[in-house]
């Protein structure tokens, strides 16, 4: 289904700010998320008086929704807030997950407002959704504030070699570094993702350099590290805050140089590619809690550009509930509930935890599909810690690490652990049965556990 268009209204946005050479003046206002089981976006700006809906306001921008009355409800800015107030509607309005009544006192509107079988949410600023519509791009979906801090990266990959992504698990840091991969003049060339999280220090100068033939037992043949990997394109270098600090040394001077050494070698050889570094926490704190080299955050963290959290982009939600429930063969059970449900959750952990949330909703409704789909209980949800950022959560081990791991790496590597193979696998970053394996190809693997 294509997207529909933003409705811009009859006045201009010149018309509606201030005089010529003043900063124009943000514009609050309501945006039609979702309207008769579809995603749409549809941004009323709220100037001084009220704004009524209805189905009459939908049938002038083309849409039609049978559950609307004809004057439903009437939303205005009063002070600082943006509330509504119900008109005696057939079916009922609800603002943030609560029913409002005639009679009840205008309230606040600050997630979701739901009229109908259509979904409206409050902005503080209704002009980037004005001047463009939700975009569903290559597996992505991009609405107005994502793509604008997309096009800053395409912007500033035609003049910088190396961009520091800020933005929380799951927000869209790697389709950050990959936006500006295709917009770099290395964009022909490859695009290697590292997640430092998984990089163990025994073996990160051999993974991000290479190493020569005959340096270690095993070493057959001269093998390339991440930064020979990406020569010619782009290294994105996701949590690097998680390096530990001699790492950190030898990748600062790798990125200044754009030369590196492989292990066992004394001559350096270069490289041309672009840097791209990423990081969950806070590295100005890292840097003074003495975790993070200041000397590699003042190289990387300029020019630095904000991805934006799933919460500060509802408008995005109903389009990744459709994909989702599509993908996961449940398309009739979208309806204005659910994508509601979705609309009322800060989901912590962004996309990702949206996505696992409906995942684990539609395995529930495939047991009893007479049933509406539903979320757990948003209290439930707002509980629970983000995807893939909880303290006890484990890093995917990668499969270049444990390539990288050599007998010798995994007899050392129980040593140190005392026999307990558990232990030593999480040194090396991988899973125990991958040190079983490596283990086995020289000798038979301890019993101890």
């Amino acid at each position: 289904m294509s997207t529909r268009a933003s409705w811009t209204l009859g006045e201009t946005l010149a018309d509606q700010a201030s005089s010529e050479g003043r900063p124009e003046a943000r514009l609050p206002g309501i945006v039609l998320v979702f309207c008769d089981r579809a995603p749409t976006l549809l941004a009323r700006a709220l100037g001084e008086g009220p704004l009524r809906i209805g189905r009459d306001e939908l049938a002038r921008a083309g849409l039609r929704d049978d559950r609307i009355s004809r004057e439903h409800a009437v939303v205005q800015r009063e002070s600082d807030a943006i509330v509504v107030r119900d008109l005696g509607s057939r079916n009922g309005t609800w603002v943030d997950g609560e029913r409002l009544s005639a009679s009840s006192d205008a309230r606040p509107l600050r997630r979701a407002l739901r009229c109908g079988r259509s979904l409206w949410i409050a902005v503080d600023d209704v002009r980037p959704y004005q001047r463009s519509a939700v975009e569903e791009r290559g597996g992505f979906v991009l609405g107005p504030r994502l793509r604008s801090a997309l096009q800053e990266i395409e912007s500033l990959a035609t003049r910088s070699s190396t961009l520091f992504v800020r933005g929380e698990s799951g927000a869209g840091k790697e389709l950050a570094a990959r936006t500006f991969h295709d917009a770099s003049p290395g964009r022909a060339g490859p695009f290697v993702a590292v997640n430092c999280a998984t990089v163990p220090a025994a073996l990160a100068e051999r993974l991000f350099f290479g190493a020569r033939r005959g340096v270690y037992s095993g070493a057959h043949e001269d093998t390339a590290g991440f930064f020979q990997a990406a020569d010619g394109g782009t290294l994105f270098l996701d949590e690097v805050a998680e390096l530990d600090l001699g790492t950190q040394a030898k990748l600062l001077r790798a990125i200044e140089t754009r030369e590196v050494i492989p292990l066992g070698q004394t001559k350096t050889k270069s490289v041309d590619l672009r840097v791209v570094a990423a990081t969950l926490a806070p590295l100005e704190r890292a840097v003074t809690e003495g975790r993070f080299r200041a000397d590699l955050y003042h190289r990387l963290a300029a020019p630095s550009v904000r991805v934006p959290p799933l919460r500060e982009r509802r408008e995005e939600i109903p389009f990744l509930v459709r994909r989702a429930l599509a993908a996961l063969q449940c398309e009739r059970a979208l309806d204005a509930e659910l994508v509601e449900q979705c609309l009322l959750h800060d989901w912590p952990g962004n996309v990702r935890q949206l996505l696992h949330a409906l995942a684990q909703a539609a395995n529930r409704w495939s047991v009893e599909p007479s049933r509406p789909l539903r979320l757990p209980d948003i209290e439930q949800l707002d509980g629970d810690p983000p995807i893939d950022t909880a303290p006890t959560a484990r890093p995917r081990p990668d499969r270049r690490v444990a390539s990288a791991v050599t007998d010798a790496d995994a007899r050392a590597a129980v040593e140190r652990c005392r026999g307990n193979l558990s232990a030593a696998a999480r040194s090396l970053g991988l899973h125990r049965t991958q040190l079983r394996r490596i283990l086995a190809r020289s000798s038979s693997a301890p019993d101890t556990e």
